[in-house]
């Protein structure tokens, strides 16, 4: 049997798998929902709240970065702790006396910020990407939580830096 008659139809159907994949890449309001109802919900004795949400488009990998940031506090305790979490990356979460360790230990090394959760590492000195999570700091004490996003447009140039930063919660 000959292989390459198939060659044809096997090419058609790759290219209609690929434009269906085109079409269901998940973005925008549909895709915070969804990571707002995985990763931020409410339950007793805790309450959820998203405080933000930053997404981008990455043009050379066609595909969406997104981040909700999340407060949980617990109702009994008063306790509470921030979480950032994404949709392809590892997150990072902190409780406030975290927040105020990793502050006081920034003012130590004369640093407005440390650098939280798993680096993202480029692949090759070509790939501007830079994702981060920080936490912002004045005088030893927590004061925003941010992400700074840098990715690629279709030519592999970096795009304009985009950030979330949210107000840490007065204890």
């Amino acid at each position: 049997m000959n292989a390459w008659k198939f060659a044809p139809v096997a090419m058609i159907a790759f290219a209609v798998l690929l434009a269906g994949c085109a079409e269901t890449i998940e973005h925008g309001d549909a895709l915070k929902q969804k990571m707002a109802e995985s990763y931020c919900k409410s339950s007793e004795p805790y309450k959820a709240e998203v405080m933000g949400y930053l997404e981008e488009k990455d043009d050379v990998l066609n595909l969406y970065y997104a981040f909700l940031v999340c407060k949980t506090t617990n109702l009994n305790t008063g306790e509470l702790e921030m979480k950032i979490r994404s949709n392809i990356l590892t997150g990072t979460s902190l409780t406030s006396a975290q927040a105020l360790e990793f502050s006081e230990k920034a003012v130590g090394e004369g640093k407005a910020y440390v650098i939280r959760g798993s680096p993202f590492v480029p692949e090759g000195a070509l790939d501007k990407r830079k994702i981060e999570y920080r936490l912002n700091q004045e005088n030893g004490k927590p004061v925003s939580l941010e992400i700074l996003l840098i990715l690629r447009n279709s030519d592999r140039t970096a795009k304009p830096e985009k950030t979330l930063s949210i107000d840490w919660p007065a204890s």
